[in-house]
């Protein structure tokens, strides 16, 4: 997982990190098949999944501040690479993530 610092034009300093979740239920809605399955499910470990809203199932940016915490779906294919310029304008894209949000394991609120 990619994790940058950087300092827009404001002079605010920024963190910005992916997010894969592991426990998203990334089928669509609805029953897939038609008719009787003719094998056991594949899936090995029962486990719950989680209905997301749609595209974050795929992953999201996490861009946080001092002050606030902003969510970028999906997330732009090359973002770890930009420059600050590039990533404060991903960073201006974003909405601000509810405050129920957990998106990064190391906040412990």
């Amino acid at each position: 997982m990619a994790h940058r610092e950087f300092i827009d034009a404001a002079g605010v300093q920024w963190q910005a990190w992916e997010v894969i979740p592991s426990t998203a239920e990334r089928r669509g809605t609805g029953e897939r098949r038609f008719g009787a399955r003719d094998r056991a499910d594949r899936r090995v470990r029962q486990q719950p999944r989680v209905k997301m809203e749609d595209g974050l199932a795929q992953g999201w940016l996490v861009f946080e501040c001092a002050t606030e915490k902003r969510r970028l779906h999906p997330i732009p294919e090359g973002w770890s690479t930009l420059t600050e310029l590039g990533l404060s304008q991903l960073a201006e894209l974003a909405r601000p993530a509810g405050s129920g949000s957990r998106t990064d394991p190391r906040d412990t609120k």
